[in-house]
């Protein structure tokens, strides 16, 4: 009762701010959910949930127990720069070694251009693909495998596993994984691993 007097005490209180930003996430998650694959959702959802339920009835531990507790906008901007240096280094390796061509901005394999928009909307998928990505590894891996692996081998060997985990299932998710060479399956596993480690 103490925090919804609070709460209604100031029109701009932190209800109100609180409010605003639950409103203004559902209105994005329903222009992404249009603009992206349905599956996407479905998929963070369910590993979400039995992630909670994992957490809850298993483990008898709060689901904010898995770090989810403090929030600190510095957090925002370390997590950024730790995702673009090493999706740069990938593609720089990538381009390196032959496995990827830079044709052209705003084309496709085709030669198609696309305005514009087109190209703002694909952005705007591909950035809400990687944070649903990023919102279940960081979840099962760091948060509740890390967690539950640290506990029964303790912090170096929790992290070293989850890496090792967080390796494998990349190459397991890669289309065609197993139609290329020996070196590539290894270095997607090792490139994951050492992500896993350093993020």
């Amino acid at each position: 009762m103490k925090d919804l007097q609070a709460c209604t005490a100031s029109p701009f209180g932190s209800c109100t701010v609180r409010t605003l930003a639950v409103t203004a996430g559902i209105v994005f998650l329903y222009i992404a959910y249009k603009l992206v694959h349905p599956e996407q959702f479905i998929i963070t959802a369910i590993i979400t949930l039995a992630v909670w339920l994992s957490r809850r009835f298993l483990d008898r531990q709060s689901f904010r127990s898995l770090g989810l507790n403090d929030w600190n906008p510095d957090d925002l901007v370390n997590g950024f720069v730790a995702l673009v240096i090493p999706l740069v280094i990938v593609s720089l390796v990538q381009w390196l070694t032959g496995w990827a061509t830079l044709k052209g901005w705003g084309m496709d394999a085709a030669g198609r251009t696309y305005l514009p928009s087109e190209m703002l909307g694909g952005l705007f998928s591909a950035f809400v693909i990687a944070g649903l990505t990023a919102w279940r590894e960081e979840l099962l891996f760091r948060g509740y495998l890390l967690d539950n692996l640290q506990r029964g081998t303790g912090w170096l060997w929790g992290i070293i596993l989850s890496s090792i985990f967080f390796g494998f299932l990349h190459i397991i998710l890669t289309p065609n994984a197993f139609s290329l060479t020996l070196a590539q399956q290894i270095s997607i596993v090792t490139l994951s691993s050492l992500a896993g480690l350093v993020l």
